[in-house]
């Protein structure tokens, strides 16, 4: 399972798949870039792909 946060350009901003073990999960991004620093506030998407299932929502940071 690959989980990742994207900017609205399509920029990866944080991938979150490390954070992943099996069962259900929760996840929640707390804003900060691969980096570390802090996104600014915007439209940003996660995108889960699982066994080659898609599935991405938007996300706005303010």
């Amino acid at each position: 399972m690959k989980v990742a946060i994207y900017n609205a350009q399509g920029a990866l901003m944080r991938d979150l798949t490390s954070q992943i073990v099996s069962g259900q999960h929760q996840l929640n991004w707390n804003g900060l870039g691969s980096d570390n620093n802090p996104c600014p506030p915007g439209l940003y998407y996660i995108s889960v792909n699982r066994n080659g299932r898609f599935f991405s929502a938007k996300l706005v940071k303010q």
